[in-house]
């Protein structure tokens, strides 16, 4: 698509035509494109490698901190029951289950010493 220049007044002008139902959608449109220029949303894209070295030693750092519970959490979901989602002819079956349905697995892993 070739780019021209484009006046506010061609802009106002073309606005005025709109039917009165697309004015909310042109808006939020030009809303939108207002607040990508405004917030420069793009300029992550160019931090330096010292900034990327130092916002992944955060995230290490905060990952190394909850190292412990993330461990945790991952052994409950490992040993957590599980329900199948679909049947053997591929029929969606989640929608189906009831809260007695998790119960009973709960149960039936407790059972097995999980």
């Amino acid at each position: 698509m070739e780019r021209r220049n484009v006046t506010v007044d061609e802009v106002i002008e073309m606005v005025k035509r709109l039917p009165a139902d697309k004015l909310a959608v042109a808006y939020d449109f030009i809303a939108f494109i207002q607040a990508r220029a405004d917030a420069d949303a793009d300029d992550w894209l160019n931090d330096s490698e010292e900034t990327m070295a130092a916002e992944d030693a955060l995230w290490d750092a905060v990952a190394a901190q909850h190292a412990d519970k993330r461990a945790q959490v991952e052994a409950q979901i490992a040993a957590a029951p599980t329900l199948p989602m679909f049947d053997e002819s591929g029929r969606w079956l989640v929608d189906d289950y009831t809260d007695a349905d998790f119960e009973d697995a709960i149960r039936q892993a407790r059972g097995r010493g999980v």
